[in-house]
């Protein structure tokens, strides 16, 4: 018989028993749902660079608080030119996306 193809998590957890099976679960949800609240910020702050918004709102202040030390990390590594083109918010969404998927294959 062939069996169907399971996602590595899906497939750790039919074999482990229903209690760590949950725990598991909620583990791998809340990592992904993590990623994709920073990634969706990041993507938010994108958006309030090339619009005019308030900054003195809390929720566009929370943003800019919340994603400034990870692009500006990036912004350290690239080197300064001519471009007046920031690249860190591309650069930080895709080492987010690595990292998220190398934690959830080490841990799964």
């Amino acid at each position: 018989m062939i069996r169907p193809y399971l996602h590595p998590v899906k497939r750790h957890l039919s074999s482990a028993n229903s209690v760590s099976g949950v725990n598991l679960v909620v583990l791998y949800q809340i990592i992904r749902v993590g990623f994709q609240v920073i990634q969706w910020m990041i993507i938010a702050r994108v958006i309030f660079s090339w619009v005019n918004v308030n900054p003195n709102n809390q929720a566009v202040r929370f943003i800019y608080e919340f994603t400034e030390p990870i692009l500006g990390f990036f912004r350290r590594l690239m080197p300064r030119g001519a471009m007046p083109l920031d690249f860190s918010p591309l650069i930080a969404l895709i080492v987010l996306q690595l990292a998220e998927r190398f934690i959830i294959r080490m841990l799964f």
